[in-house]
């Protein structure tokens, strides 16, 4: 009877029956009662999602701790057991498609950057299950991020261009720039001491 769909339409889930034939007309004994009332809600939890929308390397993460992989499928994040083979578990992680992902050292953080105009960076606890913060900088597709060894910042690039320095948990954007060719993708040095962007 119903079918609901994701904002980004990758995935759905259904209650009811879907029949090729039309329903029978209902004989109602009030002419005043909704020939069709609205179906109660019924709560749909998402548990398995089919195929990925990672356009990139930066949108697959490895976990550094377990062997766990992180893809998007649309707005989803899907963590996937390599050892096991099945996914353990999907994140509905923001509101717009995704488009970058990264593990901290640790493997507990999961920052994930959003795709289009006015792009957020959200950073999630896999341990405690809850989103810690969400960022605003960024004009476009944020298309990599990396957290410092020590897990202290997080830097994130966009597709126009900017690069910006978080201190990701007080939420405090510590530096940001333009620079004249948009980076690509980013890395640390092991000692956390810089930063590098290549475009």
């Amino acid at each position: 009877r119903t079918l609901r769909t994701s904002p980004c339409s990758t995935y759905f889930a259904s209650e009811g029956t879907f029949q090729d034939r039309p329903p029978q007309q209902k004989v109602l004994p009030n002419c005043n009662e909704d020939p069709d009332p609205m179906p109660k809600k019924a709560e749909v939890q998402l548990s398995r999602v089919i195929g990925n929308t990672a356009r990139n390397a930066n949108a697959l993460a490895i976990n550094p701790s377990v062997p766990q992989i992180a893809y998007p499928a649309g707005c989803v994040v899907v963590l996937y057991h390599v050892r096991l083979n099945k996914q353990e578990k999907v994140i509905i992680a923001c509101k717009s498609p995704i488009a970058s992902l990264t593990y901290s050292k640790s493997g507990r953080y999961l920052a994930v950057g959003e795709s289009g105009e006015n792009a957020k960076v959200i950073v999630w606890d896999l341990f405690g299950g809850h989103r810690i913060c969400k960022l605003a900088g960024h004009r476009s597709t944020v298309n990599s991020l990396k957290f410092s060894p020590d897990g202290k910042y997080l830097l994130s690039t966009e597709k126009a261009g900017r690069i910006i320095l978080w201190e990701w948990e007080s939420e405090k954007m510590v530096f940001s720039t333009v620079p004249e060719t948009a980076p690509l993708d980013s890395a640390f040095d092991e000692s956390g001491s810089f930063f590098s962007c290549c475009g």
